[in-house]
């Protein structure tokens, strides 16, 4: 019977068990889920989104949870520019000021609103 370990969960008087058992085949090492969320298709669902809205502002806590539930498994840390690590979806969205606009609530500490950059053009 195989068995998918993690090492690092192993102590270190595990190291000779472990390298034997995986030298014999009898347990390996998967790697990670690949992660299949591409950038583009987050923030025009997000997009999307803040559109279908009647408000000016939406609150950005029901945009993730929008996203969540489309993406499923949604991690920041992976999502992105490969140069540049994201802690949050808000610090993700922040990044691109060019399509959207944050910012927080005058009253309730730590609510975040969103709605998407206006391009108000004017012919001359």
């Amino acid at each position: 019977m195989a068995h998918i370990v993690n090492p690092y969960n192993l102590d270190t008087d595990d190291d000779a068990v472990f390298a034997g058992l995986l030298s014999q085949g009898l347990i390996w090492i998967e790697d990670d889920e690949e992660y299949d969320h591409d950038l583009d298709s987050i923030l025009e669902e997000a997009s999307a989104y803040i559109e279908e809205r009647d408000e000016d502002w939406v609150n950005f806590s029901r945009v993730c949870q929008h996203l969540f539930e489309i993406f499923g498994k949604l991690d920041p840390k992976q999502i992105g520019q490969p140069n540049k690590r994201y802690k949050s979806l808000l610090k993700l969205f922040a990044d691109y000021p060019a399509d959207f606009e944050l910012r927080q609530d005058n009253e309730k500490n730590g609510l975040y609103w969103i709605r998407l950059r206006r391009t108000d053009w004017t012919l001359l």
